[in-house]
């Protein structure tokens, strides 16, 4: 079975998704998502469930209708475009956009906070699946770190410091955040709470 990925979500949008008010999420450019994949919903930090996705479709911003502005959460599609706004910047009406149809499949009755200093190796577990912008040697940094277990075993390992292992990770956070696979919100709280 295929490892459960993570679907990031801001905070606000946590009640929607637990009531099935919001049964779509709209992101900028074509992401490789594909039917019938399970992720673990994260919203602002917090995994409230498992989603499954339903349906996926590629839309220009004109093409996005209201009816799917309501799925994903909101009253109207001018309300939507505001929403997008705050999470991207320069994208227009012809501006391609993954539609991505899902249901929970699973709510979780304590929701779990992740990357906390005791998860650094779901961090660096998610920057090698989602961020192709790694060279080798960042590549196999990040690989050692999961083959000891922490950043600090990993650093003592190679007789380096730590902070190189910082920047890999700072760096990455800002290109998953520019290819909207991360929010700002997200990278500035993933970096606020790990410990690294």
């Amino acid at each position: 079975m295929n490892e459960i990925k993570y679907m990031y979500f801001s905070k606000e949008y946590r009640d929607k998704i637990l009531t099935g008010e919001k049964v779509t999420t709209i992101r900028l450019g074509q992401i490789p998502v594909k039917e019938g994949e399970l992720y673990y919903a994260n919203c602002g930090g917090e995994i409230i469930g498992i989603l499954r996705v339903e349906k996926v479709e590629y839309k220009t911003l004109k093409e996005i209708t209201k009816e799917e502005a309501i799925l994903d959460g909101f009253r109207s599609k001018r309300k939507l475009r505001q929403a997008l706004k705050k999470h991207y910047k320069g994208f227009s009406s012809n501006s391609v956009f993954t539609v991505i149809h899902f249901k929970l499949v699973e709510k979780f009755t304590e929701p779990k906070r992740m990357y906390t200093c005791n998860d650094i190796i779901s961090l660096v577990k998610f920057i090698l699946q989602n961020d192709d912008g790694l060279t080798n040697i960042e590549r196999d940094l990040l690989k050692l770190v999961l083959e000891k277990g922490s950043i600090r075993k990993a650093a003592k390992e190679i007789n380096k410091d730590k902070r190189i292992f910082r920047i890999i990770i700072r760096e990455s956070l800002e290109r998953l955040k520019e290819k909207g696979k991360l929010t700002k919100e997200d990278v500035s709280r993933i970096l606020r709470e790990i410990c690294i």
